[in-house]
């Protein structure tokens, strides 16, 4: 595993699954993926019905569902947490070994 990704940047576990990491800022340093969520739902207010969600591309959201039992729901805010600029080495050698 990559040095950069011994510990998780938020519990200071170790990183044991590299295709879940977060990247949490430009050096590069990791983060577990429910660390992440878990710690945005800590920061973040969340209302009724809502919760934060993945989106994709390194951005989370916050997502307000039409009702408890309801799969439509609308984005309240965005968050983004990867830099679309910034594409760590050890992500990129995770890559190119599943695109081969």
């Amino acid at each position: 595993m990559p040095p950069d990704l011994a510990q998780c940047a938020i519990c200071r576990q170790n990183i044991r699954d590299a295709l879940t990491a977060i990247v949490m800022s430009e050096d590069g340093a990791a983060a577990h993926f429910d660390c992440v969520v878990k710690k945005l739902s800590d920061e973040e207010e969340l209302r009724s019905r809502e919760k934060i969600c993945y989106l994709g591309g390194g951005e989370f959201g916050i997502v307000r569902f039409n009702s408890a039992d309801s799969k439509k729901f609308t984005i309240r805010k965005r968050i983004r947490l990867e830099s679309a600029e910034y594409d760590p080495e050890w992500r990129k050698s995770i890559s190119n070994g599943l695109s081969t």
